[in-house]
C-alpha cells in the first residue's frame, strides 16, 4: 500500500518506517517475556504470551478499519473512478476538475493465472526468482537467529549473572533499530543502487554468521556481542530486501509478485526453528549456522543476476502517474 500511494521521492523511505515496527514489536516481545517467562524456561507460560502478543493487534483493529483505504493505483486500474476520485478530493480539497488519465495498461490480464504467468515470464523470470530467494534468506536469517539466540540465551544463563536471559533477548533486541536506521540511510544518500546495497546486507550477514560459531568455543564474551550484530544486520536486511521487492514490478501485477515474494519468505521464517531443532545439539550449532551463512551469501551473489536497479526511479512499466501525483506530498514532489 505505502509503494502505491507514495510518491517516488518519499516511497522507500516511508516503507522503511512502517517497516520499522518490526523492532518496535521485537522490543515488546521481549519486555513480555521479562515480565512472564524471564529465564526463557518457563513451564505454562505461552498462553500468557500469546495473549500479551495479541494486546498491539486488538489496539489497532479499530484504526485499521478507520483509516486504510484502497491504494489510488488500484482503483484507477480496476476502473473505478468514483472512488478514486473521493479518495484524491479528501486529501486534496482545493482539486474542483481532477483528470484522471487511464493507465496504458488497463487492459492487461488481471487473472490469477495470467498474472502469475506474467511474473514468471522470460523478462521477468530473474527478478522473480532472485527477489523471491533474498526473502526466503532475509526471512531464514532473521527469525533463524532470533530463535538461536532464545535457545542460547536460555542455555548459558546462569544465577548470577545480573541480567535475565529474556532481558539479554531484549537488549538484542534493541540493536535492530540501528539496523533499520542503516536500511533508511542506504535507501536515501548510498550513491550506488538497491542492488549493491542488497548484495552488502547479504554478504555482511553471511559473515556475522559465521562468528555465531563461538558459541560452541564456549567464547561467550565474542557470542554475545555477535549476536548483537547479527540482530542489527538481519534487521536491515529484512527492511531492505522489502523496499526492493515493492519497487521491482509493474502495477497490474505487483502485488502478484510482491505476495509470491513475501510467501516464499515466510516459508524461510517456518523452516528456520524446524531446521535449527533437526542440526543442533546443546553443544553443537555449526550446520546451521554453516547453512545460515551459505544461503546469504549465495544471495549476495545472486543479486548481480537482477536485471534493473529501481532505486529513485518512478514505478515500473504499468504505473499510474495520477495516483503518485494526487497523493498529499504531490506539490512538493513535483518541484523536486
Amino acid at each position: 500500500m505505502v509503494v502505491e500511494c507514495m510518491p517516488t521521492k518519499y516511497r522507500d523511505n516511508s516503507n522503511n518506517i512502517i517497516n520499522a515496527g518490526f523492532p518496535l514489536g521485537e522490543l515488546y516481545a521481549g519486555v513480555g517475556c521479562m515480565i512472564l517467562m524471564p529465564q526463557l524456561r518457563e513451564q505454562g507460560q505461552w498462553r500468557s504470551m500469546c495473549l500479551w502478543s495479541s494486546i498491539p493487534a486488538l489496539l489497532a483493529f479499530p484504526f485499521a478499519i478507520w483509516l486504510q483505504h484502497e491504494s489510488p493505483r488500484f482503483l484507477l486500474v480496476q476502473n473505478r473512478r468514483e472512488e478514486l476520485t473521493d479518495l484524491i478530493k479528501s486529501w486534496r480539497p482545493e482539486e474542483r476538475d481532477l483528470q484522471l488519465d487511464a493507465p496504458k495498461d488497463l487492459d492487461s490480464p488481471t487473472g490469477v493465472r495470467e498474472r502469475f504467468m506474467r511474473i514468471f515470464a522470460p523478462d521477468m523470470l530473474a527478478t522473480t526468482v532472485c527477489l523471491s530467494y533474498c526473502c526466503l534468506v532475509a526471512n531464514f536469517t532473521f527469525y533463524g537467529q532470533s530463535y538461536m539466540s532464545a535457545q542460547a540465551f536460555a542455555e548459558i544463563a546462569k544465577p548470577t549473572d545480573t541480567m535475565s536471559a529474556a532481558a539479554q533477548l531484549t537488549v538484542s533486541a534493541s540493536f535492530e533499530f540501528p539496523g533499520a536506521l542503516i536500511s533508511m540511510l542506504l535507501v536515501a544518500y548510498a550513491p550506488w543502487g538497491f542492488n549493491t546495497s542488497l548484495s552488502g546486507f547479504l554478504s555482511v550477514n553471511a559473515f556475522l554468521a559465521m562468528a555465531l560459531i563461538t558459541l560452541d568455543l564456549d567464547l561467550q564474551a565474542w557470542y554475545v556481542p555477535a549476536t548483537y550484530l547479527i540482530r542489527m544486520s538481519s534487521q536491515g536486511l529484512f527492511l531492505f530486501v522489502y523496499v526492493v521487492v515493492g519497487t521491482a514490478f509493474p502495477t497490474v501485477v505487483r502485488n502478484t509478485g510482491v505476495g509470491f515474494c513475501f510467501a516464499i519468505g515466510r516459508m524461510g521464517s517456518i523452516i528456520a526453528p524446524i531446521v535449527f531443532e533437526s542440526t543442533t545439539t546443546e553443544e553443537h550449532h555449526e550446520v546451521f549456522i554453516a547453512l545460515t551463512a551459505s544461503l546469504a551469501l549465495a544471495g549476495a551473489l545472486m543479486v548481480q543476476w537482477l536485471p534493473e536497479d529501481m532505486k529513485g526511479k518512478p514505478l515500473g512499466e504499468g504505473s499510474a502517474t495520477v495516483a503518485t501525483e494526487a497523493t498529499p506530498f504531490a506539490k512538493g514532489a513535483a518541484g523536486a
